[in-house]
């Protein structure tokens, strides 16, 4: 899976407030703060270069929230 350079903050995760939440970059640090404008846009750069191993990621993850969620996964 792969993170912002130094961090541990997924690609994923600031696909998802882009995408699904439909936040701006600037909203985007305001829930990681440590981050500049400059990672959020080398994460979605990442995530346009390879679309399919970031909604994979995605998705897998939702699968295993639902999984959690409904009792039937353990570890």
């Amino acid at each position: 899976m792969p993170v912002l350079d130094g961090t541990k903050i997924r690609v994923s995760e600031i696909v998802v407030y882009y995408e699904y939440f439909n936040k701006s970059p600037e909203e985007i640090i305001q829930e990681f703060p440590s981050l500049t404008i400059a990672d959020i846009h080398s994460a979605l750069t990442y995530y346009y270069e390879n679309p399919n191993k970031i909604r994979e990621e995605i998705a897998k993850r939702e699968e295993i929230s639902r999984k959690i969620k409904d009792g039937g996964y353990s570890v």
